[in-house]
């Protein structure tokens, strides 16, 4: 089964974001440091790079769509892992939460293929919840909240996993301090091949030790963002070779490029554990 999930803009170009933002605006929220809640009323986007287990439940209890390989489901309530993806949800109140490799609840998806369909009843205690965070109305400590009811929720549904193995644990750690480490010479430093170090970063994680560290730069370029940096600062500071390639990847990992963002006011930052984001205006700064 093929299907294709794409909507087009006036000017006839794919809009994966943004297109129906006069009914009601992106929201972000950053209830901790390794999750994020995103809300939309429509996105229509290839993510072929993700490195962020998904998880996307609907205010409205609408349907959206999510397609992982021939794989695809129709639900209100889904989620899927690091895995190349297409999403279509269109005029549906969606939240979306996203969890990076060092959130305990990442691994919990590891050996996950395709996309889960979760029932929705589950997250009905939530739903006051999941309105007020798609209207922009939650706060820091509500986005907490939130984010937790979900994350008790799927780790009932998902199979419990053993600690994480002290090699891979250590290498993370490392490059998490410095992304530019030579992969090859951080596999030595814990007794192992580059390959065997690899394989064992995707048995543990679901991603390769290359794509953690492509993840580490990005999250380093996205700190930066909360300094006020260029792109073109941006790129230097994470290790990319400019900004088009920051870009570059950063849409294939997120579905659009960072401009988007960041630096155009389409995105209200609602509330952070780290404070404010510039370029990312608060809910008193532009209209709904």
């Amino acid at each position: 089964m093929s299907a294709t999930f794409v909507m087009k803009g006036v000017d006839g170009e794919i809009a994966p974001y943004g297109a129906m933002r006069t009914v009601m605006s992106d929201h972000i929220y950053l209830p901790e440091e390794h999750a994020s809640i995103y809300t939309s009323p429509c996105i229509s986007a290839l993510v072929s790079t993700p490195f962020d287990v998904l998880i996307a439940i609907t205010a409205c209890r609408q349907p959206l769509t999510l397609q992982v390989g021939s794989n695809i489901e129709h639900g209100s309530a889904l989620a899927v892992a690091a895995r190349a993806r297409r999403m279509h949800a269109q005029g549906v109140r969606m939240v979306i939460l996203q969890l990076g490799p060092f959130n305990p609840a990442y691994r919990l998806f590891r050996r996950l293929q395709t996309v889960l369909k979760i029932d929705r009843e589950k997250f009905a205690h939530l739903d006051e919840h999941l309105e007020a965070a798609y209207c922009g109305r939650l706060s820091f400590d509500e986005s907490q909240t939130l984010c937790r009811g979900v994350l008790d929720q799927i780790t009932q549904l998902l199979p419990a996993v053993q600690p994480l193995d002290a090699r891979v644990q250590e290498t993370m750690r490392l490059l998490f301090d410095n992304p530019r480490l030579p992969l090859e010479q951080l596999a030595a430093h814990c007794g192992l091949s580059y390959d065997r170090m690899s394989h064992l970063f995707i048995d543990e994680l679901g991603i390769s030790i290359r794509s953690f560290q492509v993840w580490v730069k990005l999250r380093r370029a996205l700190k930066g963002v909360r300094h006020g940096r260029s792109l073109v600062e941006l790129a230097q500071i994470a290790g990319f070779s400019d900004a088009a390639h920051l870009s570059r990847v950063y849409k294939q990992v997120f579905g659009a490029p960072p401009s988007y963002f960041y630096y155009s006011g389409n995105v209200k930052l609602i509330a952070s554990y780290a404070g404010e984001i510039p370029g990312t205006p608060r809910p008193s700064e532009t209209a709904a």
